[in-house]
């Protein structure tokens, strides 16, 4: 993960549980930008996955999505997060 971190194309965002409760819980959300069309959602849980192409349902999707990055680590809070963790392992 330390290795990915340095890569230009990723932004490692830790969301520490006193985060709290969110909508995107229990679930995987892809938010898909197409070059032609319109954005859409996948959305994958225990049992289930579904492609959305609802515009206001991505845009639902996007807000929460939003307010979960919000409450994550920055990118830089994240990286040193996982190295102390990494640390705690080592010891």
């Amino acid at each position: 993960m330390l290795d990915a971190a340095e890569l230009p194309s990723v932004a490692p965002q830790v969301l520490p549980y006193t985060a709290g409760v969110h909508d995107l819980m229990n679930s995987h959300l892809t938010l898909l930008w197409q070059r032609v069309g319109d954005p859409v959602a996948y959305v994958e849980g225990n049992s289930f996955g579904e492609l959305i192409d609802d515009p206001d349902k991505v845009l639902s999707f996007r807000w929460s999505y939003d307010l979960v990055r919000d409450a994550a680590l920055t990118p830089e809070e994240s990286t040193a997060f996982i190295e102390r963790l990494l640390e705690e392992c080592r010891s």
